[in-house]
C-alpha cells in the first residue's frame, strides 16, 4: 500500500514540475527572463498539500532568489493554472525555493571538460613516445 502511494506521488510530482515550468514558459512578466529559468525539481508532501518548488537560472543564487519571490507573488496564478490543468480537487500550497543546481552543473562540466582535455594530452604525448 505504501508503495502505491508513493508512486502516486512520484507521477503527481512529475506532472507538477512539468506544469510550472510550462506556465513559467508563458509568463510575460518583463522581470522573469523565463527561458533560463529550470525547474530541477519539485518536493511533494506525503498528503500532498504542500509543495515544494526549486527554482534555478543561469544567473547567479542571489537572481535565482528575486526570481523566486516574483514567482512567490504569483502562487495563486500558479494554483489556478494547476488545478485547471491536472484537474486536481486540492491544489497544493506552493513554496518556491532557489538552488544553484544551473551553478553546479556548470561548474561540473568544465570540470569534466578539463578532465577530458588532461586525458587527451597525456594520450598524445604516450603516443608519440611509441612511435
Amino acid at each position: 500500500m505504501i508503495n502505491i502511494l508513493r508512486r502516486r506521488i512520484v507521477r503527481t510530482e512529475k506532472n507538477l514540475r512539468y506544469e510550472i515550468s510550462q506556465i513559467i514558459l508563458k509568463l510575460k512578466d518583463p522581470r522573469i527572463n523565463s527561458e533560463f529559468i529550470n525547474v530541477p525539481k519539485v518536493v511533494l508532501s506525503s498528503d500532498a498539500s504542500f509543495l515544494k518548488v526549486f527554482v534555478s537560472s543561469l544567473g547567479n543564487l542571489n537572481h535565482t532568489a528575486s526570481v523566486c519571490e516574483l514567482l512567490q507573488n504569483a502562487v495563486g496564478f500558479f494554483r489556478s493554472k494547476i488545478g485547471k490543468c491536472l484537474k486536481m480537487r486540492i491544489v497544493p500550497e506552493i513554496k518556491f525555493t532557489a538552488t544553484d543546481s544551473s551553478e553546479y552543473a556548470i561548474k561540473l562540466n568544465e570540470h569534466l571538460k578539463e578532465i577530458l582535455r588532461i586525458n587527451r594530452t597525456s594520450d598524445d604525448k604516450q603516443t608519440e613516445g611509441n612511435i
